[in-house]
C-alpha cells in the first residue's frame, strides 16, 4: 500500500471512530434524560392529580415528584419507584378506610423522600378475631424512608407505623404515634435499619389475638440502630427483641409498661444508654437471651424486680455501667435469676434497695 492510500485509510478509519464515539455519546445522553424523567403530582395544573395514577404510569425506576399538600393513600406499589415530597410538614399522604396508606410489593425497590404518611387503619376482623399489619406502611419489597415521618396509624394485628417483612431502612426520620396489638411503632420480622430516627411515643394496646409486644418496635427479624432514639412507648416498652439486634451510640429512654427492651434473642448494645424506662421486670432490659454490653449505660430505670437488668439469660456487661435504678422489690441494680451474669471492667452501684442479687 503507497504512503497516499495509507494516509487515506487512516483517515477514514479515524472518521469512524470518531463518529462511533459520538453516536456513543449520544445514546448514552439519551438514556440519562430517559432515567432522569419524573411525573408530577399536584392539585391543580399537574397531569396527575393522584399519587396512584402517576404510579401506575410511570416507568420502572422513575420518579414521581408530590407538591404541597394532603393526598389520598390505599397505594399499591408493584414497581421501583421514588416518591419525592416538598417536606414532610408539607407533603402528606392519608387515607381514612380500612386499609394501609402504603402497600409495597416483594421484588421492587421504593424510596419516599419528604413525605408524611398517616390516618392509616389496617383492621382485618373476622368472627371477632383481629388481624392486619402495617397501618401507615406495609412492606414486602426494599424501602428507604428518607426524611420523612410515619404518624397516627393503626393496625389491629403487626405494626401500625410500619410492618416490614423485607427491608427498610430509616435515614433521618421518625415513627410516633401509632398503634398496633404488636409493635405500635413498627414491626419487623426482615431486615430493619435505622440511621439518626426516632421511634416514639407509640403503642402496642390494641386489640389484637397477639400479646401487645413492643410499643415501639417488635423485632423477630434483624434490627440494626445507629444513632437513633426509641422514647416515649408504652404497654410493650420500646423494643420487644425476639432476633437479632444492634444498637449503636442509640438512646432507649422514657418507654414505660414493659421497661426499655425485652430480649429473647441476641441483644447487643454499645456506647449507648437506656435510661428512665419502666417496667415490672427490668426497667431498663429484661433478657431471656444474650445480651452484649459494651462502653454503655443502664441508670434511672425503675421495676418491681431488676431496676436496671432483669436476667435469666446470659449478659456480659464490659466497660458498662449500671447505675441509680431502682427495684420496688428487690435487685435494684441487677436482679439474676437462674442466669449467668459475666462483668468486665464494670461498675455497678447506688442502686436501690441493692445492686446485685443472684450474681
Amino acid at each position: 500500500m503507497t504512503a497516499t492510500r495509507l494516509r487515506g485509510f487512516c483517515g477514514r478509519r479515524g472518521l469512524l471512530v470518531a463518529l462511533s464515539v459520538a453516536a456513543v455519546a449520544l445514546a448514552g445522553a439519551g438514556q440519562v434524560s430517559a432515567a432522569a424523567k419524573q411525573l408530577s403530582v399536584c392539585k391543580i395544573g399537574c397531569a396527575y392529580p393522584s399519587i396512584q395514577a402517576a404510579i401506575d404510569a410511570a416507568d420502572n425506576g422513575g420518579t414521581v415528584k408530590i407538591a404541597a399538600g394532603t393526598y389520598n393513600g390505599s397505594l399499591i406499589i408493584e414497581k421501583s419507584i421514588t416518591l419525592v415530597g416538598v417536606a414532610a410538614d408539607q407533603t402528606t399522604i392519608t387515607q381514612s378506610g380500612l386499609d394501609s396508606v402504603v402497600t409495597i410489593s416483594s421484588g421492587v425497590s421504593v424510596t419516599i423522600k419528604a413525605i408524611t404518611i398517616t390516618g392509616g387503619s389496617a383492621e382485618v376482623c373476622l368472627d371477632g378475631a383481629c388481624s392486619g399489619s402495617g397501618g401507615g406502611i406495609d412492606n414486602s419489597g426494599t424501602l428507604m424512608l428518607q426524611n420523612s415521618t410515619v404518624s397516627d396509624n393503626h393496625s389491629t394485628g403487626n405494626g401500625g407505623g410500619i410492618s416490614n417483612d423485607g427491608t427498610v431502612t430509616l435515614n433521618n426520620s421518625a415513627v410516633s404515634g401509632n398503634d398496633a396489638g404488636n409493635g405500635g411503632g413498627i414491626s419487623n420480622s426482615g431486615t430493619l435499619t435505622l440511621h439518626n430516627s426516632t421511634v416514639s411515643d407509640n403503642t402496642a394496646g390494641s386489640p389484637s389475638v397477639n400479646g401487645n409486644l413492643g410499643g415501639g418496635i417488635f423485632n423477630v427479624g434483624t434490627v440494626w440502630l445507629n444513632d437513633s432514639t426509641i422514647s416515649g412507648n408504652t404497654v410493650g416498652g420500646g423494643i420487644y427483641n425476639g432476633g437479632t439486634a444492634t444498637l449503636s451510640n442509640t438512646m432507649v429512654n422514657g418507654n414505660t409498661v414493659g421497661g426499655g427492651i425485652s430480649n429473647l434473642g441476641t441483644l447487643t448494645l454499645r456506647e449507648s444508654t437506656v435510661a428512665d424506662n419502666g417496667g415490672i421486670f427490668g426497667g431498663g432490659i429484661t433478657n431471656s437471651g444474650t445480651v452484649k454490653l459494651s462502653d454503655t449505660t443502664v441508670s434511672g430505670n425503675s421495676a418491681l424486680f431488676g431496676g436496671g437488668i432483669y436476667n435469666y439469660g446470659t449478659v456480659n456487661l464490659s466497660n458498662t455501667t449500671v447505675a441509680n435504678n431502682t427495684a420496688e422489690i428487690d435487685g435494684g441494680g441487677i436482679d439474676n435469676v437462674g442466669g449467668t451474669v459475666a462483668l468486665f471492667n464494670s461498675t455497678v452501684n447506688g442502686n436501690d434497695p441493692n445492686d446485685l442479687v443472684g450474681v
